[in-house]
């Protein structure tokens, strides 16, 4: 028993978040969205995951979904407009 608990390393959560902050970034580049306009966004993410706020970093994880989904909503109405003008 001792022999399979030995095995196991302790999980440092800095070890997970920093590559999920890379691909995060990756997707985030790969969309299409500007990150000049979403700068404010990424610098908190960036500074919560520099600073270990892991809270913090996954609560602005959790807000990139409803973002991208309203932005892919004003662009389907604004082509929907120049399509129909």
């Amino acid at each position: 028993m001792g022999d399979l608990l030995g095995g196991f390393k302790p999980v440092n959560v800095r070890n997970l978040a920093i590559p999920m902050k890379e691909e995060f970034d990756d997707l985030f580049s790969s969309t299409g969205i500007s990150a000049t306009r979403n700068q404010k966004y990424l610098e908190q993410l960036g500074k919560c995951v520099a600073k270990g706020q892991w809270s913090k970093a996954s609560k602005l994880w959790h807000e990139a979904p409803p973002m991208f989904e309203k932005i892919l909503s004003e662009l389907s109405k604004s082509e929907s407009y120049e399509t129909d003008g």
